[in-house]
């Protein structure tokens, strides 16, 4: 059996994010963050991953659809106090188009309360920075073993503003091509990461590293 460094070193290789399902993590629960440019792919791998999940353990998946982005148009979009109907008793998987924090922190409550689901934000940034920040996603961020939820968030602007609480929870991290200096040096930071192969690297291409447990 191949030891756990030689395993690292293979999820940190370049590869199509469509394709790489073994590069998912085997637990429902934990977070992901997915990290890049505009158009590098991040969302898409995001959406595959998040099927993934819903097809191995058989929950529903609710989004917040921060951009309504192309990836979930297939979605039925719902209101927050929509979801337990729709998600839990239905087990539908489902959209919100969030107006605000207030709706942001309705979907997550909604999601703490009814467990055993994906929750993939998409555009994260807009929810969790120091200016705007959803406390409610931050319980979530913080206790996903306990909600038995597996949070997926999308963001192009992984820079300080983004509270130290939403990366302090062991986050696993798909860098997709990133060219700022500022979110190069923060990444730098919390992972371990070549900054001249994330900038070059092809759309729909990422570096893997996984730090949950």
């Amino acid at each position: 059996m191949p030891n756990k460094a030689k395993g690292r070193k293979r999820a940190a290789r370049n590869g199509a994010a469509s394709r790489r399902r073994s590069d998912v993590v085997r637990e429902l629960e934990g977070v992901s963050w997915y990290v890049g440019c505009p158009h590098s792919g991040k969302t898409t791998a995001a959406s595959v991953h998040a099927r993934w999940f819903r097809e191995k353990f058989g929950v529903p998946v609710v989004v917040v659809d921060s951009e309504e982005t192309e990836d979930f148009r297939g979605l039925a979009h719902c209101a927050p106090r929509e979801l337990p109907e729709l998600v839990w008793k239905a087990k539908q998987s489902v959209a919100v188009k969030p107006g605000s924090v207030a709706d942001v922190d309705a979907v997550a409550e909604a999601v703490r309360a009814g467990k055993d689901v994906v929750l993939l934000v998409d555009e994260a940034s807009l929810w969790l920075s120091n200016r705007r920040c959803s406390e409610a996603l931050l319980r979530v961020l913080r206790t996903t073993q306990h909600c038995r939820v597996r949070v997926l968030l999308t963001t192009q602007h992984f820079s300080g503003d983004i509270p130290q609480a939403a990366l302090a929870c062991a986050p696993d991290l798909y860098l997709f091509r990133t060219t700022s200096p500022r979110a190069l040096d923060v990444l730098s930071r919390h992972f371990s990461i070549d900054a001249e192969q994330a900038r070059t690297l092809e759309k729909h291409h990422y570096l893997a590293q996984r730090t949950s447990f």
